[in-house]
């Protein structure tokens, strides 16, 4: 519930949160305690007037416009250096009509226009705290600024506030012209004098500014209550109980707390509970004091130990507060505490958000006694909000930093993985290189036994070189076609499937020609068998001449092993070269592998996400563009489920086949 504040004090409450609200007095009339206020106004829609050719108002009743804050000082708001508009903020109804007045008769070339009237006030213009807003239009020229500027300097100070009255004086008037109003009224609707007031339940002990000269029950003069007549004693039996008026604005006089439960501190608490009721929901400087009177009840119920008993809570609750605004009055009465009400009524208007942040930050002081000089106060404001700014700025970049950390942490974590990720890759490299090598030695001792034997194979070594010279032709071709491929291979997975076979057949090569140096081997022991054979046949023979054997077997040795050491010196070089490209070839082949196998196996990835694109237009596709979609998508969908089949059946040496043309 949201408390809600009439121009004569009343407070009702609602269950909503805005600034302004109609508050309808039912039964208004002769009789009723509000009739004749000068701000009741009428409610309703419009209707057509036959008589009067126009639309005239269809009055279904009348209400009180409330606020939730209350000021009773009239102030100028706009700038007298521009075109704008200005407005006249008041209660004072006397006051608008005399500068409406004046600004007719001194501008009667329309160098600024508006002004009030009573029979036109509209619920609207009820703003600024609770008071009619009157607005003037000045011509857009600098006769127009002029005549702002003059109706500035003639009815309003420097600061913009009234020049004639006080704050406190203003209140008292539109007190007192409510007053009077509905006394005028009654005296006009009634032929009997009116009985005096013997209220009962008035909360005024005689005469007391803070009531301003009336009852705060039912609002008559305090000479005519019962607290006057009793000499103070209240709660007394009214001497004619006909006249006992009802607490004013039609809501029943709210029963007075229990403070009981805080022992001899009940009456201090009572006392300012009291004063908290007379200033709440007012204006700026009634607001402050209810938080000095709120903070000092929340002290005295912790004085009392655990808050009275919970009596802190219930009270704050019986106001309608929530406990997080009673959190922040509480304070806001600390931060103000030793300040005055003279100096508190001093201070400029300013918001409860920026009152709020001046008690925050210690800062109390400062203002008040900066109070009577505006352009401090704005200033002092001005660096508390920039301090607040750079607070606020440097907490979201810690929030930034923070986030910050969190990503790079992340970022640390993947980059771990990844290392292990890349330690495992290179365990298995360096053991790929390992048996690479153990191969490698194997192919080095079986090339000493080819030396040792090489005397015996030279029948054979033409064949066996032209066999290696094709080889190391189609090594060099599949080495060229590999790096062909590796340029190309993220478009062209065919390619990367050539590649793999070409290796396959490279290594298909090298088989053969193990083959064949086995064969050669196998012809050389032959030919070895076939010479000691003829060895023994001859030495059966008789001897025809003298030979020199030894010298021919010398001459014939020197001649093979200079003819085996250039040859070894050859195949020993051209060894070392293969075995280089056969490394950087199943290297090569090895990654084409690994690359064929993340290709395919993105395949069904981006189907499904291309799926997942183009669903939502799919799903709103009706007729026959439904049906054509349709049966594209089944058509390509068979397509690749056909095509994939037969590549699940085919050899493991199968390379797709070529494509269509």
């Amino acid at each position: 519930m949201t408390t809600y504040i009439c121009k004569c004090g009343q407070r009702v409450q609602k269950s909503i949160s805005a600034d302004n609200t109609g508050n309808r007095l039912e039964g208004y009339g002769p009789g009723h305690e509000c009739y004749g206020c000068p701000y009741a106004m009428p409610w309703g829609g419009n209707k057509w007037d036959e008589a009067a050719k126009r639309f005239v108002q269809d009055i279904k009743g009348y209400e009180c416009r409330t606020s939730r804050t209350l000021s009773y000082d009239s102030h100028f708001i706009g700038s007298t250096e521009d075109k704008c508009t200005c407005s006249v903020v008041s209660l004072d109804f006397d006051f608008l009509e005399q500068i409406s007045a004046w600004v007719k008769d001194t501008f009667p070339l329309g160098e600024l226009t508006g002004g009030f009237s009573r029979d036109k006030i509209r619920p609207t213009d009820y703003s600024h705290n609770g008071r009619y807003c009157c607005t003037f239009v000045c011509a857009s020229n600098k006769k127009g600024i002029a005549a702002k500027a003059a109706l500035f300097a003639r009815f309003f100070d420097p600061d913009g506030s009234r020049k004639d009255m006080t704050p406190q004086q203003e209140m008292e008037k539109v007190l007192t012209d409510i007053k009077n109003s509905r006394a005028l009224v009654k005296e006009e609707s009634s032929s009997d004098a009116p009985a005096a007031c013997i209220c009962s339940t008035c909360t005024c002990g005689g005469c007391k500014e803070e009531c301003f000269g009336n009852c705060r029950s039912c609002g008559h003069p305090v000479q005519e209550c019962n607290s006057y007549q009793t000499e103070g004693k209240k709660h007394l039996t009214p001497a004619h109980s006909e006249d006992v008026a009802e607490p004013f604005g039609n809501i029943p006089a709210a029963p007075a707390f229990d403070f009981s439960a805080l022992g001899d501190l009940s009456q201090q608490a009572a006392d300012a509970d009291q004063q908290f009721d007379l200033h709440y929901g007012a204006a700026q400087d009634e607001y402050l004091i209810s938080c000095i009177y709120l903070a000092r009840i929340h002290a005295l119920t912790a004085k009392a130990g655990r808050y009275g008993g919970g009596t802190w809570t219930k009270w704050y609750e019986s106001k309608g507060l929530s406990e997080g605004s009673a959190r922040t009055m509480v304070k806001n009465g600390d931060a103000f505490n030793s300040a005055t009400v003279a100096e508190l009524k001093q201070l400029p208007e300013l918001t409860r958000k920026d009152l709020n942040l001046i008690a925050r930050s210690g800062c109390a002081g400062q203002l008040v006694e900066a109070a009577g000089d505006s352009q401090r106060v704005q200033e002092l404001l001005a660096q508390l909000k920039a301090e607040k700014e750079r607070a606020d700025a440097a907490e979201k970049s810690a929030q930034n930093a923070h986030k910050e950390n969190v990503y790079f942490k992340e970022l640390v974590k993947s980059a771990e993985a990844q290392t292990s990720k890349d330690a495992k890759k290179r365990e298995e490299a360096e053991s790929r290189y390992e048996s690479a090598l153990a191969d490698i030695n194997g192919l080095t001792e079986q090339n000493d036994q080819l030396k040792s034997r090489l005397d015996a194979a030279e029948a054979r070594e033409e064949e066996a070189w032209k066999m290696q010279s094709k080889a190391e032709a189609r090594a060099k071709t599949a080495e060229s076609q590999l790096e062909a491929a590796h340029a190309d291979i993220d478009g062209l997975q065919e390619q990367c499937a050539q590649m793999s076979q070409r290796a396959n057949d490279a290594e298909e090569a090298r088989i053969a020609a193990r083959l064949q140096c086995q064969k050669a081997e196998a012809e050389r022991d032959k030919a070895e068998e076939r010479v000691r054979d003829a060895e023994e046949a001859l030495k059966h023979q008789p001897i025809v001449g003298i030979v020199d054997e030894e010298e021919v077997d010398r001459r014939a040795a020197e001649k093979a092993w200079g003819l085996a050491d250039a040859r070894n010196a050859e195949l020993a070089k051209d060894n070392a070269d293969m075995k280089k490209q056969i490394a950087a070839l199943n290297s090569k082949i090895s990654d084409a592998a690994q690359s064929d196998f993340e290709n395919a196996n993105n395949i069904a990835f981006f189907c499904r996400r291309a799926w997942d694109t183009g669903k939502g237009s799919y799903s709103r596709l009706v007729g026959e563009d439904l049906e054509t979609t349709f049966a594209s998508l089944c058509e390509t969908l068979n397509s690749i489920r056909e095509e994939a089949a037969r590549l699940c059946r085919q050899p493991p040496e199968y390379d797709g086949g070529e494509e269509d043309e």
